[in-house]
Formats: structure tokens, sequence, C-alpha cells
């Protein structure tokens, strides 16, 4: 239906174009500050609400898990914590007990994010185009 070409009518349909710059992400650690805090004081279930059922689901959204964050614990959560625990060997029940809220945060200290090195790089290259 379509074909792209450059300003100079250059094809590029399929083929695409050399970009200007070239810039690689890199892995790092995950970044553990970049969560809320909260002590393991308490086992969390369905109709728990608090900062600490807010910190469970902030760290589950982390390690991809499609949950909405808030302080509610409810029936999508256990099916969530139900499914992380499967995951992670664990007893899959639902409930957030003190175990299950320990090997959250420890696979998540474990992991390794992508850094997206190409965003730093075309913000310093816009800056500089004053």
């Amino acid at each position: 239906i379509a074909e792209y070409f450059t300003p100079s009518h250059t094809p590029i349909d399929k083929v695409g174009v050399e970009p200007d710059y070239s810039v690689l992400n890199k892995t790092a650690d995950f970044d553990m500050s970049t969560v809320t805090p909260y002590q393991i004081t308490r086992v969390l279930n369905v109709g728990s609400t608090g900062d600490d059922v807010y910190a469970v689901k902030e760290r589950l959204k982390a390690l991809g898990y499609n949950i909405e964050v808030n302080d509610v614990y409810d029936l999508k959560t256990a099916d969530i914590i139900t499914s992380f625990q499967s995951n992670t060997e664990l007893f899959p029940y639902g409930v957030a007990d003190i175990t299950t809220q320990i090997k959250i945060n420890d696979v998540l200290s474990a992991s390794r994010v992508e850094v997206d090195k190409q965003l730093e790089r075309a913000v310093d290259i816009a800056k500089n185009l004053k």
C-alpha cells in the first residue's frame, strides 16, 4: 500500500536507515533504592491494606507481573502471589507470608535490568543542538 523514502527519495522500505549515533544499552543490578522500603513484619492476604502491601505490589510490578500498585491486597494480588510462589518453588497458596516476602526481595535484588543509555545520549545530543 505504501513505500517509504528518505527526504532525498532513497527507498528505505524493508531496509531501514543507519543511525547517526550508535549507542548500546547495558545491564545493571536492580537498584533497590528505587522501591519503597518496608519492614517485613506481618503476613499479608486478601483484605490486608497498608504501606507493606503497596511495597510488595511495587516489587512484583518491577519483576514484570501485571499488577496495579496500590495498598489493597485483593483477589488479583492473591493470584499473582500464587503465580510468584509457583515460579519460585514456594508453596503456592496466595498468601504473602514472611518467606514469600523475603523471596520477592531476594529475587528482585538479584535481578538485572536494562539501562536505557540511548535516551540519555539523545538528551545529551539535543542539549548540544542549541
